[in-house]
C-alpha cells in the first residue's frame, strides 16, 4: 500500500480533478493501519499485549495530539 501511495504521489495523480480520490485513499490507508493495530490484540497473548502497549506509548509521543489522546 505504501508503494502505491508513493507512486501516486510521484506521478502527480492526486492533482485536480482527482484530489478526492487521493483523500479517500489516504483515509483507507489509515483505516487499514488502525485495523492492523487493533487486530494485534485479538490474540490475547502476552506478546500481543506488549505490542499494543508499545504502540500506545508511541502514539502518546506524537506532538500536539499525543498527550491529549492518553490523558
Amino acid at each position: 500500500m505504501l508503494a502505491h501511495l508513493i507512486q501516486v504521489f510521484l506521478f502527480g495523480a492526486f492533482k485536480y480533478p482527482r484530489e478526492m480520490t487521493w483523500i479517500s485513499g489516504v483515509v483507507l490507508l489509515l483505516c487499514t493501519l488502525g485495523m492492523a493495530f487493533t487486530g494485534q490484540g485479538a490474540a490475547f497473548r502476552s506478546g500481543a499485549l506488549l505490542g499494543l502497549g508499545i504502540g500506545a506509548a508511541m502514539a502518546g509521543r506524537v506532538p500536539l495530539m499525543g498527550p491529549r489522546l492518553f490523558t
